[in-house]
């Protein structure tokens, strides 16, 4: 199960690991605001809290500013970061 955290009063992530499903939480939301500026300010928050705890989830939509900023941070992704799918990180 995977918690977007979409409201400060959701109990997914917590009921999940409760009755033994695996879960995790987003860590960023990448296009509240789709404008490119703001995506590159929150996937480099994304990359942040991966460099600091090892790993971080973000959850994006497929605007085409999102896309066009994931493009522009593949050499980044690949070179310094092991991109691997949500379900690696469920406990």
């Amino acid at each position: 199960y995977l918690d977007s955290r979409t409201t400060s009063k959701t109990v997914g992530f917590k009921l999940a690991r409760k009755m033994g499903i695996p879960a995790a939480e987003k860590s960023v939301f990448l296009d509240d605001d789709p404008s490119k500026k703001a995506v590159r300010q929150q996937l480099d928050r994304l990359l942040g809290i991966a460099r600091y705890s090892g790993t971080a989830i973000g959850i994006g939509h497929p605007h085409h500013a999102t896309l066009d900023v994931l493009k522009e941070y593949v050499g980044t992704l690949k070179n310094d970061f092991q991109v691997v799918p949500v379900s690696e990180l469920m406990k």
